[in-house]
């Protein structure tokens, strides 16, 4: 595993409160998928695991879903892997939200438990969709990927 990665993910994961409270999210999702260079995956997703677990253990970040997303996207973007972040809502509970990141298709490194409905899609290269209910043309993508 590169250190080199591993700091980077640590270091992204510590700017995000601030930087979430200085940028709306579509700008930030254009800034944090920038390429800087290209890196394997299975280095990538082991400096993630070891970023998670050391934000686990010295909880001096917040923990949460959408934290975990955004600093997969980014390494992972960086890196030259073509993620999507996606934020959603819980088809059944529309007051509860969940945000991962999807590698080739594919939910990475984590399961989905429950339907939701996808409100944001953002690709590495940094464009996003925001999908809402109104209009055929913009229906929402229903997720019922199981954990």
């Amino acid at each position: 595993m590169s250190a080199r990665l591993v700091a980077e993910a640590i270091a992204l994961r510590l700017s995000l409160p601030f930087a979430l409270r200085a940028s709306p999210l579509d700008a930030l999702l254009g800034r944090l998928s920038r390429p800087t260079w290209r890196a394997p995956l299975v280095s990538v997703r082991r400096a993630l695991a070891s970023t998670e677990g050391w934000v686990t253990t010295a909880r001096v970040v917040p923990d949460t879903c959408l934290y975990r997303a955004l600093t997969r996207f980014a390494l992972l973007a960086r890196h030259g892997h073509r993620a999507e972040f996606v934020l959603a809502v819980v088809t059944d509970e529309p007051d509860t939200g969940h945000a991962w990141v999807e590698l080739e298709g594919e939910v990475f490194d984590e399961a989905l438990e429950r339907a939701y409905t996808v409100t944001l899609r953002a690709s590495a290269q940094g464009s996003s969709a925001t999908r809402s209910s109104k209009g055929p043309a913009a229906a929402p993508t229903v997720s019922t990927t199981t954990k």
